[in-house]
């Protein structure tokens, strides 16, 4: 997934539903400013702790959100991993608020309309382009 995303310095990278933070730390790693929308507070309790004591702390941040209810208009980058019967609404909300270019590296499901610009069937990573 982070190969996918082509991360360089200053990358804004979002992660809906960013768990423990990996992403968003292995994206920090390579100069991205990395935010974490996750729904369950001991996950945004732990990210950011990680984050707190990592040369990372600047750039990594972690809300307890709802990633339905936050725009994603920075976002240069998107990672997901999402229901299948949920990426139909997702890809609405994507061409609605985030902005052209902004790509969209996928965990194992695929958009129905997204431009497929890059996959590794064999990991089930896909990148899409908004």
């Amino acid at each position: 997934m982070i190969r996918f995303a082509r991360i360089k310095k200053g990358t804004v990278v979002y992660d809906l539903g960013s768990g423990n933070g990996k992403l968003l730390f292995l994206s920090a790693k390579k100069g991205a400013i990395a935010k974490g929308l996750e729904i369950n507070p001991y996950l945004v309790f732990l990210s950011n702790i990680r984050s707190f004591f990592s040369p990372y702390k600047n750039q990594v941040h972690t809300y307890w959100k709802n990633f339905w209810n936050v725009h994603l208009g920075q976002a240069d980058v998107v990672f997901i991993y999402l229901l299948p019967w949920k990426m139909k609404k997702l890809e609405e909300k994507l061409l609605r608020e985030c902005k052209k270019r902004t790509v969209v590296v996928s965990n194992s499901f695929i958009f129905p309309h997204l431009k497929l610009i890059e996959s590794d069937k064999k990991n089930h990573v896909f990148a899409f382009r908004v």
